[in-house]
């Protein structure tokens, strides 16, 4: 525990216990580059105290409660060697209270915690093991649950802090470690919102992730982030400039997935992000380029005039409609103004065999055969890839008896 210099709070004793609002932290914590914090157990047992060394088993179990919590980038250890390196000095003293610790300075855990092992006889293991990880929360920045916001305080080493609300948790919690005034009794392990609060203040960087979802949308699209831990907050977004043209529709409640919807109003080519934050880590953006397609409509084309099998058939030229049929002459060439972009090509599709057909640059050139009247002759326009662009289909077939 610690004292402070405006609200006074003791682990045995609270005093001026303001409105409680949520749990709350110091608004000091460990800086990221540390990533175990290690604590030092000193031999000291003067003034008739036990040892701290006398309870490794129940300081291990404290350990464990911290070190057992999951999505986090910070653990404990601990050390007997005086000559290892330390974060934290943990010693027996005799206190009015149970125990009191400091809180984190310049980015450094508590440099100190100082339990009452007098108070320690009779204790349950659990009540002990209480205790010493309640102290060690207050080096890592937790202060006590039932602590109202805006309290500006000191611990014994007069390191400031002021009680800050630590986001996600309830107004009240009955069953966290964290609370004060319950020094040989109260919770013996991390409640779901202590779990929660030390989540938050110390979550475990995200992993690598990206979008996957199609490039192109013809009329919807699905998105996903994968590798993306389920607490996370995911926001997706696109520029104010794309307007409503890609409307975004984000799944519950897996927030990992998105639908894009394509109004289909005009073209646009734009860029879709995933904004991601896990507790108090800096938001993670995550991106890709995104495109709204559509099917080929309609397309030019022209017929020349010819004479196949000794039969004369004028040119004739309009437009393709595409998923409708187009007739025109048998043995006679057809040009298709196709400009297909580069993502997409056509391959011929179920039904008769032209006498040729190629596709070059911007044209289709093809000629059905004779005889082959109320025989349809498919192509189909398909992504190059799987790339959510749309699909669309020509056919034609050729005039009776070949006229």
């Amino acid at each position: 525990m610690f004292s402070k210099t405006i609200s006074t709070e003791i682990d045995g004793n609270v005093l001026n216990k303001g409105l409680k609002v949520s749990q709350v932290g110091t608004g000091y914590y460990v800086s990221s580059s540390i990533s175990t914090v290690v604590i030092y157990i000193d031999p000291y047992s003067g003034n008739n105290l036990p040892s701290m060394q006398s309870f490794l088993n129940e300081i291990n179990g404290a350990v464990s409660l911290w070190n057992n919590v999951p999505n986090t980038r910070l653990k404990f250890s601990i050390t007997t060697d005086v000559n290892a390196p330390r974060h934290i000095i943990m010693i027996s003293a005799f206190l009015a209270n149970c125990g009191d610790a400091y809180f984190p300075v310049n980015g450094l855990p508590g440099s100190m915690i100082r339990i009452n092992t007098m108070q320690f006889a009779g204790r349950t293991f659990e009540q002990k093991r209480r205790t010493i990880a309640h102290e060690m929360g207050h080096t890592i920045g937790l202060m006590h649950t039932e602590m109202s916001a805006g309290i500006i305080t000191a611990d014994e080493n007069g390191s400031p802090a002021v009680s800050t609300p630590i986001p996600g948790t309830p107004a009240t919690d009955n069953t966290s470690i964290m609370n004060g005034g319950q020094c040989n009794s109260g919770a013996t392990v991390l409640s779901a919102y202590d779990i929660q609060a030390f989540q938050y203040l110390y979550p475990a960087p995200l992993p690598p992730a990206t979008i996957s979802g199609p490039r192109y949308v013809c009329s919807s699209g699905v998105y996903s982030l994968s590798n993306i831990p389920s607490y996370a907050t995911v926001v997706w977004s696109t520029p104010s400039s794309a307007g409503s043209v890609l409307q975004l529709s984000q799944n519950q409640p897996s927030p990992q997935k998105l639908t894009i919807t394509n109004q289909g109003w005009y073209q646009i080519t734009t860029t879709l992000t995933a904004t991601v934050t896990t507790g108090s880590n800096p938001p993670v953006t995550y991106s890709m380029p995104v495109s709204n397609d559509a099917p080929v409509n309609s397309k030019p084309y022209n017929q020349s005039a010819c004479t196949y099998l000794n039969v004369s058939h004028p040119a004739q030229s309009g437009t393709v409609s595409a998923n409708s049929t187009t007739f025109v002459h048998s043995g006679c060439s057809v040009q298709v103004y196709l400009q297909l972009p580069s993502n997409k090509k056509i391959v011929l599709g179920t039904g008769g065999i032209p006498l040729y057909w190629s596709h070059s640059g911007p044209y289709l050139f093809f000629a059905l055969p004779v005889n082959s009247q109320g025989t349809p002759f498919v192509f189909n326009i398909v992504p190059i890839e799987n790339d959510g662009s749309c699909s669309s289909t020509l056919t034609f077939k050729t005039y009776s008896n070949n006229q």
